[in-house]
């Protein structure tokens, strides 16, 4: 069984991977959809990365749990609402200020989502 300092280097690694294509796929994205859309596209490409590392390597699961599947879903259906939301208030407060709003929301996500999966996701 790994600590849960262990667990959050990995998690942490895992975070940046899918982050860093989560700002590639959301700047990539804005001058072809809106801010809202390019960041909804941008997480939900950056949270399939997340869920596959966090489920095989984060927490060293064996094989895929549907009851699993669905905690992390819904953790994420909360945690997209955040992104997006804090992401907007910045923007609409702080206009063109793209990296200030992509790093709050992904900060305030992380900090969600790591607590979410530990305790409850991915909970032994």
């Amino acid at each position: 069984m790994q600590t849960t300092q262990t667990q959050l280097l990995k998690f942490l690694i895992t975070g940046s991977i899918a982050t860093l294509t989560d700002f590639f796929v959301y700047t990539t994205a804005i001058p072809i959809l809106s801010y809202n859309g390019a960041k909804a596209l941008s997480f939900l490409i950056g949270i399939s990365i997340a869920y596959l590392l966090n489920t095989f390597w984060t927490f060293e699961r064996k094989r895929h749990s549907h009851k699993e599947g669905l905690r992390f879903a819904a953790l994420y259906a909360g945690i997209i609402t955040v992104n997006v939301s804090l992401n907007h208030v910045v923007l609409s407060v702080f206009s063109n200020q793209v990296l200030a709003a992509f790093v709050l929301a992904t900060g305030v996500s992380m900090i969600i989502n790591f607590t979410g999966q530990k305790w409850w996701v991915f909970k032994d």
